[in-house]
């Protein structure tokens, strides 16, 4: 995220607004690993290389009818012999597309994860001070709230959890 926000902001220090951006709390489990680090992450998890290839999951591949209508869409979870039977439209007959259905490696599967994660939202660099500016007033604390110390401080509870 610093190395984004260095590009995107020109600082570094920025990180917590592409953080932020997109919901990401866990930057461990949620950002997504480096090419080196993610082959580390498979080999550990899965053990062999034999078994990164072994099948995760069948997913669908699409079926479109002659007029483009997507009758069956990609990507979904499907068992091994799916298949699908629709109308033809232009011909009255019925079609059927066995299967459609396309295995999904261990590997495939941890990939298009990582990939997905790539996929980031970024604040525009001119909205930054209107984030900032609601940010502040949002943070303030005013007289009167059980927490109040001063503007700039707050009272809170010690939570320690562990002793």
């Amino acid at each position: 995220p610093d190395n984004v926000a260095s590009k995107v902001y020109n600082n570094p220090q920025l990180d917590w607004v592409v953080l932020l951006s997109n919901n990401i709390i866990n930057i461990q489990n949620e950002w997504p690993l480096s090419q080196q680090s993610f082959e580390s992450y498979v080999l550990d998890k899965y053990g062999t290389l034999a078994k990164l290839d072994e099948i995760h999951h069948y997913e669908s591949v699409e079926v479109k009818d002659s007029s483009g209508v997507i009758i069956f869409p990609k990507g979904v979870k499907v068992s091994v012999g799916q298949s699908v039977s629709y109308h033809e439209p232009l011909t009255s007959e019925q079609v059927t597309v066995n299967p459609v259905s396309k295995a999904v490696t261990n590997y495939q599967y941890e990939q298009d994860i990582n990939d997905k994660k790539r996929r980031i939202f970024l604040i525009k660099p001119i909205y930054l001070n209107v984030v900032f500016d609601d940010l502040e007033e949002m943070m303030q604390y005013k007289k009167g709230s059980t927490q109040y110390v001063s503007e700039s401080m707050k009272r809170a509870d010690n939570i320690r959890l562990f002793e």
